[in-house]
């Protein structure tokens, strides 16, 4: 059987979604880049062999945040593409990653011929302040976006920042999330 393409991916999984679904597993599906690598492991099953297939849903940092904050949203995308998936015959979803796509833009709604933004390299300190409101912390945003976001090299931040201990672990969870480096050094001070 041929190769799922990144948009029949999408199609199917939007097609299977059932009706009471959160609109924001559709809206990440219908707004986020798929892209899937095929055969990452295989295994037999009773049914005979069956390959597994590793899946990466790349977003704007807001719908990132959102689905961050809803791990109900995460799971409904994972059956969603499991489902897709294992409607081939001796196909499976092995994993699905989340990730931050700093060209995605994040369109609330567009008419049916609007034509799509165009993509531009968004900033982590953007990044972190769209984060931060689709993870429900507007506040938090409000005040990251008046102070300065630092990346000095590609695993260390600087966040000048005020912050309590609580803000502090969001703050480095969100970015440690944007970089997609769980390791990362985020440094949050005055």
């Amino acid at each position: 059987m041929s190769e799922w393409t990144p948009e029949e991916l999408r199609r199917a999984a939007i097609e299977g979604l059932d009706a009471h679904v959160d609109v924001r597993v559709r809206d990440a599906l219908a707004h986020g880049t798929l892209s899937m690598t095929t055969g990452v492991t295989r295994w037999e099953s009773s049914h005979g062999p069956v390959e597994g297939h590793h899946v990466i849903l790349a977003v704007d940092a807001e719908r990132l945040g959102a689905l961050r904050a809803a791990p109900g949203m995460i799971d409904a995308l994972c059956a969603a593409l499991s489902a897709t998936i294992a409607s081939r015959v001796g196909e499976a979803l092995t994993d699905l990653v989340l990730r931050w796509e700093p060209t995605a833009v994040h369109v609330e709604h567009a008419a049916y011929r609007d034509e799509p933004p165009a993509a531009h390299l968004t900033s982590l300190g953007d990044a972190l302040v769209a984060y931060l409101r689709g993870y429900g912390e507007g506040d938090l945003a409000v005040r990251v976006e008046e102070t300065m976001v630092e990346q000095r090299g590609p695993t260390e931040v600087r966040v000048h920042l005020d912050a309590g201990a609580e803000e502090t672990a969001t703050l480095v969870a969100a970015v440690r999330d944007l970089l997609d480096d769980r390791r990362a050094r985020v440094v949050v001070h005055t």
